[in-house]
């Protein structure tokens, strides 16, 4: 209808329709015709980013409510994952577990605030697992199809954890601090045949894995996992038979 208008006006120019004059009609039709191009243009677009949207949307519904995962920092060392779990600390109600290599951030960014918590809530469980540096794992060469016997956990008795080795002068800090406070808190060293880093508090889990290889572990991406979904509970269960197994663990007498 516009280009109609146009040609009618080239034809006869001053024309006028139903009193107006045909300039006028051109305007209005093609103010209209814009309106209805971009119009459609939008509505295809909203279409396509809509459907990528919802499909995005039901893959975080379902790494939220079947995997747990809450939170995803793009390093264990980052402000946003310091800060996050350490206001999960300061909330803990009846459980903090952390499992590392030597703990050395987490002894110093959160020892002091656990011992004031453990004075202030004696039921708190609070556990600090270092790596077992006088470990060996040695695999069957014909393993039953057991977890437990996958491995066999054994200690050269030559071996001593030396003074100036990482682990030992920051169990050897965890322990002061603990006995001058007077506290019960518990540290173990931990022997697994894979390792994993990470904090259980309450029933949220942080993890992040453990790479040999990487020279550079603090820039891990971090996870933080509802215990209660299908991988917080495979983490859950990994912690909590390890904590306690009288081969994985064994506990650092405080005396």
């Amino acid at each position: 209808m516009t280009v109609l208008a146009v040609q009618n006006q080239s034809l006869t120019p001053g024309s006028s329709w139903l009193g107006m004059p045909a300039s006028t009609w051109i305007g209005i039709l093609s103010s209209l015709s814009a309106s209805g191009i971009f119009f459609a243009v939008a509505e295809f677009l909203r279409f396509i980013f809509d459907k990528t949207a919802s499909r995005n949307f039901e893959k975080l519904q379902f790494y939220e409510r079947t995997l747990g995962i809450k939170e995803c920092f793009s390093q264990k060392g980052s402000d946003e994952a310091n800060r996050d779990y350490g206001q999960a600390i300061a909330s803990a109600k009846y459980r903090v577990w952390a499992f590392g290599i030597s703990n050395g951030e987490f002894l110093t960014q959160h020892l002091d605030d656990l011992i004031s918590k453990k004075k202030k809530k004696p039921a708190l469980d609070v556990c600090i697992c270092f790596v077992d540096p006088d470990a060996r794992i040695s695999i069957e060469a014909n393993p039953p199809l057991s977890l437990v016997s996958l491995f066999d956990i054994t200690r050269d008795p030559t071996l001593t954890t030396g003074a100036h080795t990482r682990v030992a002068e920051r169990i050897a800090f965890a322990r002061t601090s603990i006995l001058q406070a007077d506290v019960e808190i518990s540290l173990k060293l931990i022997s697994a045949a894979g390792y994993v880093s990470a904090m259980v508090v309450d029933d949220i889990i942080y993890v992040f894995p453990y790479t040999a290889i990487s020279k550079d572990n603090t820039r891990t991406p971090y996870l933080k996992i509802v215990v209660d979904s299908q991988l917080g509970d495979a983490f859950y269960t990994y912690f909590e038979s390890i904590i306690e197994h009288p081969k994985l663990s064994r506990v650092v007498p405080l005396e």
